[in-house]
């Protein structure tokens, strides 16, 4: 899951500190993202769950 680390980290530099809501709420949907099995796309899906508010 190396893309999935990868934006796990950015959301976290970017969102943890100065709002820590909304990267609790980006680790609440990344945590219900990764209920389904989506075999090929799980990669992908983790990566936008954990990054859907930055920016």
């Amino acid at each position: 899951m190396q893309l999935a680390k990868w934006a796990h980290d950015l959301a976290e530099s970017l969102l943890a500190t100065d709002l820590p809501r909304r990267w609790a709420h980006s680790q609440r949907v990344y945590a219900q993202a990764l209920a389904p099995a989506l075999g090929a796309d799980a990669e992908l899906l983790a990566a936008a769950a954990i990054a859907h508010d930055v920016g």
